[in-house]
């Protein structure tokens, strides 16, 4: 199994995974004019957004394998063996032998980078082999918020696949691609163009408004990305009465998923 942390690098989805889902809906006509090299643009730029917000899961300090060496060979292995690096505390990391040098390993891959709290040694025994003696070199580093990736819960609490990107992540990338590629300014956008509204009848008058601070992306994707994102549990609407109350706004209200009245 190749680990989720190596693959996908630093994208979430592709061209033909956006055709097939923009496809299917009234966007279809316009995803089609843009070329290819448009497409692959917005869904780079895509993925570049959402890589700036928070994903449940991705405060925690944990570690996973970077780089590695094979320092020693040892003996008695086959090519294809699944090797776990002895150490550390956490979820450990798996290798599968690529090629030896007789009986010892001498190329291995990455297929789990592990989860750890605390580090193997740098220079790391290996376990699970037919043979002896296998020893890895590693050097760690904190774990990326790129998708997929390990320890990622939703808002439920719930774990997520960590071989595979979550398909609703992927939708929002699309729809945040689709915008990108029709408005380009979309891409690094913060705030809003406006904070407030008001109605007035008579002697009544009721003015609405919203926070700017803060990056915002269209409420879509953040609809679809709520589930995995801090803060956005619970949803309200936020009123202020009388002459005297002050509102006062939380995460949802910053990035417009929620309207605020005075």
């Amino acid at each position: 199994m190749v680990s989720a942390l190596i693959v996908n690098d630093n994208t979430f989805g592709s061209q033909e995974e956006a055709n097939e889902y923009l496809a299917d809906s009234p966007r279809t006509n316009s995803w089609k004019t843009f070329t290819s090299s448009k497409k692959d643009q917005s869904l780079l730029a895509a993925t570049r957004e959402l890589q700036k917000f928070n994903y449940l899961g991705s405060k925690t300090n944990l570690n996973v394998v970077d780089t590695f060496t094979v320092s020693a060979g040892g003996a008695g292995y086959a090519v294809g063996e699944i090797l776990t690096k002895v150490g550390g505390t956490g979820v450990a990391a798996t290798f599968k032998v690529l090629t030896l040098n007789v009986t010892a390993v001498a190329t291995v891959q990455l297929l789990n980078a592990g989860l750890y709290s605390v580090d193997p040694p740098t220079d790391a025994t290996t376990s699970n082999g037919a043979g002896t003696g296998a020893t890895l070199t590693s050097a760690y580093k904190i774990q990326p918020l790129a998708f997929p990736r390990t320890g990622l819960v939703n808002i439920e609490g719930e774990p997520v696949d960590p071989y595979t990107v979550p398909e609703i992540v992927l939708q929002a990338e699309f729809e945040l691609a689709f915008l990108i590629a029709t408005d380009p300014t979309i891409e690094g956008f913060t705030g809003t163009s406006e904070n407030f509204r008001r109605l007035k009848a008579g002697s009544v008058e009721v003015e609405r408004f919203k926070p700017i601070e803060g990056t915002r992306l269209p409420n879509i994707v953040f609809e679809l990305l709520r589930i995995f994102l801090e803060g956005f549990g619970n949803f309200g609407t936020v009123f202020a009465s009388g002459t005297d109350v002050e509102s006062e706004f939380d995460r949802d209200d910053r990035f417009s998923v929620t309207d605020g009245w005075a």
